[in-house]
C-alpha cells in the first residue's frame, strides 16, 4: 500500500510538472532554484523534535498552499510558479516517502518509518 500512495504522489507531480512547463510555460530556472526552499521549515529541529515536526508540518502540509489557490481562484488571478513549486515540493517528498512528521523522530512520517 505505501508504494501505491508514492506512486499517487509521483503521478500527481508528474501532472504539476507537466501544467508548469506546457501550460503555463514557467521558467526551469526557478523551479531548480526554489524547490527546496521550504526544506528550510525542517530548522525547527535544532531546537526539538516537537519544534521541528510542528515547522516541518506547517510547511510540508497540503493546507496552506491549498486555501491560497482557492483564493487564487476566488480572486480570479492565475497560479503564481512559487504555489505550483510549492506543491510540487510536497509531492516530489510525499512520493519520496518523506510524509508529515510524528513529534518523535524526524524519520517517524505518516507514510513510513525511514529508519526501516
Amino acid at each position: 500500500m505505501k508504494k501505491l500512495v508514492k506512486i499517487e504522489y509521483a503521478l500527481l507531480l508528474i501532472m504539476l510538472l507537466f501544467l508548469y512547463f506546457y501550460k503555463y510555460n514557467f521558467s526551469w530556472i526557478w523551479l531548480v532554484v526554489l524547490i527546496l526552499v521550504p526544506d528550510i521549515s525542517a530548522i525547527g529541529y535544532l531546537i526539538n523534535t516537537k519544534i521541528g515536526a510542528y515547522t516541518y508540518n506547517a510547511v510540508h502540509s497540503f493546507i496552506f498552499p491549498t486555501i491560497i489557490l482557492i483564493m487564487f481562484l476566488l480572486l480570479n488571478q492565475d497560479i503564481s510558479f512559487w504555489l505550483l513549486i510549492w506543491f510540487m515540493h510536497i509531492l516530489m517528498d510525499r512520493s519520496l516517502g518523506y510524509g508529515l512528521k510524528y513529534t518523535d523522530n524526524f524519520k517517524h512520517t505518516n507514510i513510513d518509518r525511514m529508519d526501516n
